[in-house]
């Protein structure tokens, strides 16, 4: 008697991948998330290559939870604004090599064009979706697939634009990218969105310099410590 051929395991939606019409690309990231994850309760795993040593692996329930999330902020955004929902931009790396970063869009459409790369308070550019989701940092979650693709890691300096090159000196820029960049950094743990250019540069050398396991874990703490709004634009 032949063997019954089992089914074919339903496919799980991959909305945020079509979105960023990255879809095969995601799906690879989502089979590594899956495989690390490997049914087990464990939320992280941790590899001694990352800064921090830590990247996350989100058990299934924890993954519904981050996908609810997720979901509910693309939502919301596409009823304001309408699309893309995700905000691609070309970031600096470890060793200096560029990236594709990915953010939840909190600005209007073709925002780069009618201002500067960076924000300040009240920034007309931003909308009212998009201050929400600046001031919980929703708007950062789509840099978890960053974290699993290698790029990223959970803690370390924001990643730089290529334009911002200029705003270091040799010995500064090689130890900027000598660590991987952070979903969140020291900057942002401490001062949010309302350090200076010149504080945010130094914070982020001095992790550089001083990084490790146990500061990474204290700027997370700081950072859920933080996440009420204030201090963010």
């Amino acid at each position: 008697m032949t063997a019954a051929t089992p089914a074919p395991a339903a496919r799980r939606p991959l909305w945020i991948a079509r979105l960023a019409g990255t879809h095969e690309e995601m799906g690879a990231q989502h089979g590594r998330l899956l495989a690390a994850a490997g049914g087990a309760d464990a939320a992280f795993a941790f590899y001694p290559d990352m800064p921090g040593r830590v990247l996350l692996a989100a058990a299934p329930p924890a993954a519904r939870r981050i996908a609810g999330v997720l979901a509910g902020a693309a939502l919301a955004i596409a009823l304001e604004s309408g699309r893309p929902i995700l905000f691609r931009q070309t970031r600096v790396g470890l060793g200096g090599r560029q990236f594709a970063m990915y953010k939840f869009r909190s600005m209007v459409r073709h925002a780069a064009a009618i201002g500067p790369y960076y924000t300040s308070a009240g920034d007309p550019r931003i909308t009212r979706v998009g201050r929400f989701i600046r001031a919980t940092s929703l708007d950062e979650l789509p840099q978890l697939f960053n974290v699993l693709n290698g790029d990223m890691s959970l803690v370390g300096p924001r990643p730089d634009l290529p334009d911002q090159r200029p705003l270091y000196t040799e010995q500064q820029w090689a130890q900027r990218c000598s660590v991987r960049p952070g979903i969140t950094g020291l900057a942002q743990a401490t001062l949010r969105s309302e350090a200076t250019p010149e504080q945010r540069l130094a914070l982020d050398l001095r992790y550089a310099r001083e990084h490790s396991l146990w500061l990474d874990l204290r700027i997370l703490a700081w950072t859920l410590g933080r996440l009420s709004g204030r201090g963010s634009n």
